[in-house]
């Protein structure tokens, strides 16, 4: 791996190998953002009882950080499943358990009658 051209002008010779990667994906997830806000949530608070006391409000906001994250992307996952789970029931004519068909085309009449659906729910 190429060094960074600052470093030699600052005067740091840090191997790359001294520092943790972080993969981040192309396309985050909510379950990829949860997995790695709880894995750095356990990393630091396996390492808190290293830290000098007076120095660990820094690494304890850190892990309330990352927890609070964990916790918003595990709430707008539920969020979204509820929100689909409302659609397809939307979508069902009463009393029938069958999805409903696909059709080729749809008149503005039953996509009127949707929408009038939609707001009467919110």
């Amino acid at each position: 791996m190429s060094k960074d051209p600052l470093d030699s002008v600052f005067g740091f010779d840090v191997d790359s190998e001294d520092f943790d990667s972080i993969e981040i994906p192309d396309d985050p997830q909510l379950d990829h953002i949860i997995q790695f806000s709880l894995k750095e949530y356990k990393g630091i608070k396996e390492i808190i009882d290293l830290i000098e006391p007076k120095n660990r409000i820094k690494y304890f906001e850190m892990m309330e950080r990352f927890l609070a994250n964990a916790k918003d992307a595990m709430y707008k996952k539920d969020m979204i499943k509820v929100a689909q789970e409302k659609l397809k029931k939307m979508g069902q004519p009463k009393g029938s358990s069958q999805p409903p068909k696909e059709e080729a085309g749809v008149d503005r009449n039953s996509l009127y009658e949707k929408r009038k659906q939609l707001k009467a729910v919110k």
